[in-house]
């Protein structure tokens, strides 16, 4: 089953990181921008393996790209006030992009549960 999660992709001066809202804690992060696109599709794999495995549920991902940015807007708020202290208003200025990103979630998942059960 294809599940579709909205991504908070963020640059940072030596990198790139990528966080889904809908799954808290599934965070990666990559040394290029075509690198954290693959990196995080593999995370949020690995990460609703680790629920099933857990017994969890899986979120329905149900939130639109308005709720994300709200989301990522009040934490980045609190980090603003750390980034003006350490470089004054002129910190840098480093893009943030939100993107949905696909996932088969069923036979990865599942299959990776299998692969972690037989390996025990």
């Amino acid at each position: 089953m294809i599940q579709r999660y909205v991504v908070v992709f963020e640059q940072s001066l030596n990198n790139y990181s990528a966080y889904v809202p809908e799954l808290p804690g599934c965070v990666s992060t990559g040394d290029s921008w075509e690198e954290i696109q693959e990196t995080v599709r593999e995370t949020i794999t690995f990460h609703i393996a680790g629920m099933v495995m857990g017994g969890e549920p899986l979120p329905k991902p149900e939130m639109p790209f308005e709720e994300a940015e709200t989301y990522h807007n009040k934490a980045l708020s609190e980090y603003a006030k750390d980034l003006r202290a350490e470089f004054g208003d002129e910190g840098p200025e480093l893009p943030t992009i939100f993107r949905m990103v696909e996932v088969e979630v069923a036979n990865e998942a599942l299959g990776a549960v299998l692969l972690m059960d037989s390996s025990c």
